[in-house]
């Protein structure tokens, strides 16, 4: 809920600010700020994490560059996609509920790309349903992630007040370096 007006969660950071007996350890912003470095910083561990690992994975197998290249530019395919979509949603839906559903699928696409080895019972990378499982896992990893930013503004711009949002955004998207 927004942080002005009447809102629960204006009424949670006036009782907060005052230090009245539900006042929480950390106001709702300050959490919020927090949740959404969270997301960015899981969001390009994740990113960057792939590409070194399958940088490596595919030197030991022999891929070629060509291949190697259809598979890391396969999330960005997805990326692209998701970015105003993700904005939409996010404004239509709520920026919370967008970037738990994100962080969610982002885990669960995450724990099942490894499987992708598994495909058609084949060696590892012997088979080019091998390289299409694990492009359109990384597909999949970029649709999601192109909900990410966009939440985490609208979340921010619901919950901080004008006047302290561009140094909350900041500290939100320093999860990115």
């Amino acid at each position: 809920a927004p942080a002005t007006g009447g809102t629960p969660a204006g009424a949670a950071m006036k009782d907060a600010r005052q230090g009245g007996p539900c006042a929480p350890v950390a106001p709702p912003g300050a959490r919020v700020v927090a949740l959404c470095f969270m997301a960015t910083l899981v969001a390009y561990v994740e990113r960057t994490g792939f590409n070194v690992a399958f940088t490596a994975a595919a030197a030991q197998r022999g891929l070629s560059q060509a291949d190697k290249g259809t598979v890391l530019s396969a999330f960005y395919w997805g990326y692209a996609l998701t970015q105003v979509p993700g904005g939409y949603l996010a404004s239509k839906l709520g920026g919370q509920r967008v970037l738990c559903s994100s962080m969610i699928t982002l885990a669960v696409v995450s724990i099942l790309t490894p499987m992708t080895d598994k495909v058609e019972g084949s060696d590892v990378g012997d088979s080019p349903w091998w390289l299409t499982s694990v492009a359109a896992a990384r597909v999949c990893v970029g649709v999601v992630q192109g909900v990410v930013f966009p939440s985490v503004h609208t979340l921010l711009a619901e919950w901080i007040a004008p006047h302290a949002r561009s140094r909350c955004v900041s500290v939100a998207m320093s999860g990115m370096y």
